[in-house]
């Protein structure tokens, strides 16, 4: 059986698929196919210490330089476009809020648990991992509500065209 954790998880893989109505069978195909392939780097008997730094330059960093960007380019979008039925309303709000919950998530992880794990007091964090837990999970319904804006981040059929008329 397969269990997955993270945002809106520990739930069994059969239980999230049905959740999206997906085939538990082409997923487990789909990993089964990614177990195969070379691992780039086994991050299970990596350092604590080298698994923190590599989430804040690969996730935290980039969410803090990606996200602000997307805001703006959501508030163009919905203010040039704002006429048009397609147009993802309330993108820009969305975005926001997910960028202000993050910002203080990924704040919280820096300052306050990850010195706690990397100074060896992991078994001590268990009061910020729940909490850090429930706060993932908030951000992931941020992330359904954004992709069933965007209907799941597919532009309009339209926007291909001005994107072509603009190159």
């Amino acid at each position: 059986m397969i269990w997955i954790t993270g945002c809106g998880g520990k739930q069994t893989l059969a239980r999230a698929a049905a959740r999206k109505e997906l085939d538990v069978e082409v997923i487990e195909a789909e990993l089964a196919k990614l177990a195969e392939q070379p691992i780039e780097k086994d991050w299970r008997s990596a350092p604590l210490a080298e698994i923190i730094d590599h989430i804040i330059v690969r996730y935290h960093d980039r969410h803090r330089e990606q996200l602000p960007e997307l805001i703006l380019q959501a508030t163009k979008v919905e203010r040039v476009h704002a006429d048009k039925p397609s147009v993802p309303k309330g993108l820009t709000k969305y975005l926001t809020m997910l960028h202000e919950e993050l910002s203080s998530h990924m704040m919280k992880e820096e300052q306050i648990l990850f010195p706690m794990i990397k100074q060896g007091m992991g078994s001590q964090a268990m009061g910020p991992i729940s909490v850090m837990e429930s706060e993932h999970d908030e951000a992931g319904e941020l992330l359904e509500v954004i992709k069933h804006t965007t209907n799941n981040v597919t532009p309009p059929p339209e926007a291909l065209h001005h994107l072509e008329s603009d190159v």
